[in-house]
């Protein structure tokens, strides 16, 4: 049965993935979007969620939530939009690293420094040193 964890776990992990490799294509026009309030409160909601150790379910959360802040983040740049992108790479970091995916959460890591650049936050560049 433990042969099978190492699966599992690349199985919650690919589309986090898939959506932090996203981060520099153009927005997609045809996306529809959420307010940057309510995606920030799901970026909170999906923070917690780890904190509480409900990882599939955060899980299964990020990679959507990613792909939407990107777009908003990229379409209609905002301080409040690029905090909430980077709190969410952060949570994919941590997911990551709960799962033992030790490149994933590094590369969440750079994408978290990235969004952090763009919201001009120096809170966020130093919770991404730490």
């Amino acid at each position: 049965m433990t042969d099978q964890l190492p699966g599992r776990r690349a199985d919650i992990v690919r589309p986090i993935r898939e959506a932090l490799d996203l981060y520099d294509l153009a927005p997609d026009v045809e996306r529809p979007t959420r307010p940057v309030e309510a995606m920030t409160e799901a970026a909170d909601r999906v923070c917690q969620q780890v904190r509480a150790t409900h990882l599939r379910t955060a899980a299964s959360a990020l990679p959507d939530l990613i792909a939407d802040l990107t777009h908003v983040a990229l379409a209609a740049p905002s301080t409040e939009g690029w905090r909430a992108l980077a709190s969410s790479y952060r949570t994919a970091h941590d997911v990551a690293l709960k799962l033992e995916h030790r490149d994933l959460a590094a590369l969440a890591l750079e994408r978290m420094g990235w969004a952090a650049e763009r919201a001009s936050d120096p809170c966020l560049a130093a919770i991404r040193q730490y």
